[in-house]
């Protein structure tokens, strides 16, 4: 996905640095979530107890179910985070920036899509053309035949 900025060579490392840490905070986030659910869904009483202590009430299933969809959201900024730091990975090992990269992309996509086009279409031009000939071919030979066999009967009546 392009969000139309590129992150320079000097903020390189900062950049990957951030998503790194991006990526290790919705990790834990997720995984405490689950850790509470868990306890609030066991009624585990060292969750049970601290909840008491610190909201002096039992928490409701619509808390547990806000959690519930936190950590799929926060699931999907992981995902999100994954992919981000796996291109910038094979960004790193290719030797590209991001901005080298989108503009070879962008020019191996147009080029590819209209160059593919035009060949097609010049291919379809070429067989039809050479099936064409190809027949031209074979009605001349028939008339060279045909002419040549009418000179032989002339020649012999």
């Amino acid at each position: 996905m392009y969000l139309n900025n590129c992150i320079g060579e000097q903020n390189y490392k900062l950049f990957f640095t951030l998503i790194i840490y991006a990526f290790w905070m919705c990790f834990m986030h997720n995984l405490t979530n689950a850790f509470v659910i868990y306890g609030l869904v066991t009624n585990d009483p060292r969750v049970t107890d601290r909840q008491i202590f610190f909201y002096s009430s039992e928490l409701s299933m619509e808390f547990i179910i806000t959690l519930g969809v936190l950590c799929i959201l926060n699931l999907l900024g992981l995902i999100f985070l994954i992919d981000l730091i796996k291109f910038h990975i094979e960004l790193k090992m290719k030797g590209l920036s991001t901005y080298e990269f989108l503009k070879l992309k962008e020019k191996v996509s147009r080029e590819s899509k209209i160059v593919i086009k035009v060949n097609q279409e010049l291919r379809d031009e070429l067989q039809q053309e050479e099936f064409s000939r190809a027949k031209v071919k074979g009605e001349q030979e028939k008339l060279r035949k045909i002419l040549a066999e009418e000179e032989v009967r002339k020649l012999y009546k």
